[in-house]
């Protein structure tokens, strides 16, 4: 309240901004007048990516379950190489590794682990 009391004895009720006389008589019509003229090719280029838009979509979901599709079936006729079978066991020995060196830098033991997992 005094800070309103303050602006208006600082400034007065005098209304500074003005509309000038007549401005919304024609104000429509003006308006309308400088709106962008919309060319009927452009809006029947539209309707038809409109009307299209559904098939699009549905070809681009068949494509996609068919390469999905071909990839997964591809990859379960192969067998796998005996080297693959030694890099996947070697990769296990690898995660066993990395879990003692953690469990090591976390000083947990055997007990302390037990106690973890029967928690859960």
């Amino acid at each position: 309240m005094d800070l309103e009391r303050q602006l208006i004895e600082t400034f007065g009720r005098e209304r500074h901004f003005t509309v000038p006389k007549g401005y919304f008589e024609h104000f429509e019509q003006e308006l309308l007048e400088n709106l962008p003229i919309k060319d009927e090719t452009s809006i029947r280029h539209k309707r038809l990516l409109y009307r299209i838009r559904p098939y699009v979509f549905a070809a681009a979901c068949l494509a996609t379950f068919i390469i999905m599709g071909g990839a997964y079936f591809h990859a379960g006729k192969q067998d796998m190489p005996s080297a693959a079978k030694l890099t996947r066991q070697s990769s296990m020995e690898t995660r066993h590794d990395v879990v003692e060196q953690a469990t090591d830098y976390m000083m947990i033991d055997e007990d302390d682990l037990y106690a973890y997992l029967s928690d859960y």
